[in-house]
């Protein structure tokens, strides 16, 4: 479960909308601006750095490593964080990890001949053990898969130390589609009904693409992400 502090210091990077290489505020500077002591802000920056979100560099600063919005898609927070924020546990669970001959399409996609054979990953976040995001994963041939699930829940920081965050970029799109049976079943709702899904390319500042993945969302997401308290809520004149 990520600290108060380090969402405090995530929400910081997104409203002050910093990319990838750009220098967060020293200890004490961030202290004052989100009221914390600086001790918490350090221990705060050691532990989004070793998640691989944060660069620290001796003498010079702390950076953003990567965008601290991985995967989502539209939304402004990862999964399980949006799961975990709206007052619900939020779990995942692998369920496949082969390789996969690409398909003209995905090829394409991945800009790799076709056929090339690839690691096809599928995950299954829940909520209260409810299914409400199902992701197919296709990693670049070798990039290593063995890492430790416990500690990264996304594909990005699981890759972390893969992949050089220097220029790269996520480019992704949302479109409303229906559920096929085989994602109906995994996401336990009617076959043909309308979801979201999801696509995204990251792309390496020398040209290549590792990754790309794919998502469908079961409509009990959008209550989880939506929730709030009703004294928060901004009514229209």
């Amino acid at each position: 479960m990520a600290s108060p502090s380090s969402e405090m210091i995530l929400d910081f990077i997104q409203r002050a909308q910093l990319k990838a290489g750009d220098q967060l505020p020293a200890e004490i500077d961030m202290a004052k601006e989100l009221g914390l002591s600086r001790a918490t802000i350090r221990e705060a920056y050691a532990k989004l750095s070793t998640q691989g979100l944060l660069v620290r560099r001796h003498g010079v600063g702390t950076f953003v490593a990567r965008a601290p919005v991985e995967n989502d898609f539209g939304h402004r927070r990862a999964f399980w964080r949006m799961i975990e924020a709206a007052g619900f546990s939020p779990s995942l669970a692998v369920l496949d990890e082969t390789d996969t001959a690409l398909d003209a399409d995905l090829s394409a996609q991945m800009d790799l001949a076709p056929g090339t054979t690839v690691r096809h990953l599928v995950w299954l976040f829940s909520a209260d053990d409810r299914p409400v995001v199902l992701i197919h994963h296709f990693l670049a041939p070798g990039l290593r898969t063995n890492f430790d699930m416990a500690a990264h829940r996304n594909i990005l920081a699981a890759l972390a130390d893969q992949l050089d965050p220097e220029g790269a970029e996520l480019e992704s799109w949302t479109t409303a589609v229906n559920a096929d049976p085989e994602v109906a079943l995994l996401l336990g709702v009617p076959q043909g009904m309308a979801l979201l899904s999801g696509f995204a390319r990251v792309h390496t500042r020398d040209g290549r693409i590792p990754v790309i993945s794919r998502h469908w969302s079961n409509p009990a997401l959008i209550s989880v992400g939506q929730r709030q308290s009703l004294t928060k809520v901004q009514f229209e004149p």
